[in-house]
């Protein structure tokens, strides 16, 4: 594994596993001024979108994700969120695809995932695979 993709790993494990879930994301959707009622997006940490941005820099992301997660895994999100560690790399990636541009899609996605610590999961059986694909 490329020294600057296992730091990225190791870095982001951490940061995902030991921050509390609290200091992860702000606010709660909605803003009232007066008596107007807005429904605005979350707002999370700045080391968030970092990792976000990150994958997208060393090319974590997979293009055809939806196709590859249908043909790989069985069952909706719940299931894949169930599969994290049996999954393998292009499995992964993709499933990491899914949840990266879900927020793109419904603001507050990221939410569950960093309760979760779904990001956590998918790097560390991430780090394990390449692992095993040096050893081998």
């Amino acid at each position: 594994m490329k020294p600057q993709l296992k730091k990225f790993f190791e870095e982001y494990i951490e940061f995902f596993e030991q921050t509390p879930v609290n200091e992860l994301y702000y606010g709660d959707g909605i803003e009232q001024k007066g008596d107007a009622i807005s429904i605005v997006g979350y707002q999370y940490h700045p080391k968030v979108y970092a990792f976000e941005k990150a994958c997208y820099d060393l090319d974590l992301i997979e293009g055809d994700y939806m196709r590859l997660l249908e043909a790989s895994v069985t069952g909706g999100e719940e299931e894949m969120k169930k599969a994290i560690e049996s999954m393998d790399p292009p499995t992964l990636r993709a499933f990491l695809t899914f949840c990266i541009r879900g927020e793109r899609f419904c603001d507050g996605f990221w939410i569950e995932l960093l309760q979760d610590k779904i990001f956590a999961r998918i790097l560390r059986a991430g780090l394990a695979e390449e692992g095993k694909i040096e050893e081998g």
